[in-house]
């Protein structure tokens, strides 16, 4: 056995978080704690955000128990701090904790808290990264494994990894190549972290940026306002939560996916079946529906959707209710 391998074995961790580095994706594997016990560290607890843990079981948590780890969900940062105090352990590792923790639960361990923030820090700081960068369209991006503090993303980096971002690529795919590329990262470091060779740089807050909570009313389409790109990169980037959306005589009806075309065809936030494509028009060029789901339906494709509209079947167009 190597002397990584042996510093691993004797490092006891606490895990923080489930994995879901994004809204409304749900993990179905806990990458990096897996991955930290099948290295040989020695994860001690596994600390999950209680608002999140009362809507369903986490992959985490469920990970932890068949693993016969404990697991604790406290609901405030004083129950937290008490938790805290009676586990030993070394060092912290988190992952979408989706809690500001305080700097006295950061300095209980000898190593501190390395944070895996999927973004390359100072940039996209904040709990809504992924999303922020689809919506930009940013063509690159990638992880940070960053020492955590009491501040808003704010600690000191230890390594970072840059990712292509594919265009098109769906809010999932990313998640998940995000997730992994975190988990190699954090592993390839923390032998260096624990032998004490590694050294952490500030970041430059002058190259901050920020993003923000994303709320559901959000999610609604706007047409007049967006061109047929800026509705494309939001419907991948709120796919799962909020969704993307608008009303037809007031009934909610979600796209799932779809692609944007550079022509301007229709007037903007008219939907019309034409040339065997399902079409919305927009502020410049019009989105090409593929996926479509209206309310109260399972989502479905847009020439099952034409199939129940005779309306669109018959070729006339159809006016989205305009936000108010």
């Amino acid at each position: 056995m190597n002397s990584s391998k042996n510093s691993a074995t004797n490092t006891r961790v606490v895990f923080f978080g489930n994995e879901e580095l994004a809204t409304g994706i749900h993990a179905d594997h806990p990458v990096v704690l897996a991955g930290l016990i099948e290295s040989g560290y020695t994860v001690v607890a596994v600390i999950i955000n209680s608002v999140r843990s009362n809507k369903y079981i986490t992959a985490s948590e469920s990970y932890a128990e068949a693993h016969a780890i404990p697991v604790y969900s406290p609901m405030s940062k004083t129950e937290l701090q008490s938790t805290i105090e009676n586990i030993p352990a070394d060092i912290g590792v988190l992952a979408a904790y989706g809690r500001i923790v305080p700097q006295s639960v950061i300095d209980h361990f000898r190593y501190g808290i390395l944070n895996i923030h999927p973004s390359l820090l100072p940039l996209y700081r904040g709990s809504t990264p992924i999303e922020q960068l689809l919506l930009d369209g940013a063509d690159q991006t990638g992880v940070s494994i960053m020492l955590l503090d009491a501040g808003m993303d704010t600690g000191r980096i230890y390594a970072q990894a840059k990712l292509g971002v594919a265009r098109n690529i769906s809010k999932n795919n990313l998640c998940s190549s995000l997730t992994i590329l975190g988990r190699d990262t954090l592993l390839d470091t923390l032998p260096g972290v624990l032998a004490g060779n590694l050294a952490p740089r500030p970041q430059d807050d002058s190259l901050a940026s920020y993003t923000e909570r994303i709320t559901k009313q959000e999610g609604r389409l706007d047409p007049q306002k967006q061109t047929a790109e800026d509705l494309e990169r939001q419907i991948r980037a709120y796919a799962g939560w909020p969704s993307s959306y608008f009303f037809i005589n007031s009934k909610r009806t979600i796209v799932h996916s779809a692609s944007a075309s550079a022509q301007t065809t229709l007037e903007a936030g008219t939907l019309q079946y034409k040339e065997g494509q399902l079409m919305l028009g927009c502020k410049k060029g019009h989105l090409i529906i593929d996926s479509i789901q209206p309310e109260s339906k399972k989502a479905m494709s847009s020439s099952e959707y034409i199939n129940s509209q005779p309306i669109l079947a018959r070729g006339n167009s159809v006016i989205i209710d305009p936000m108010s």
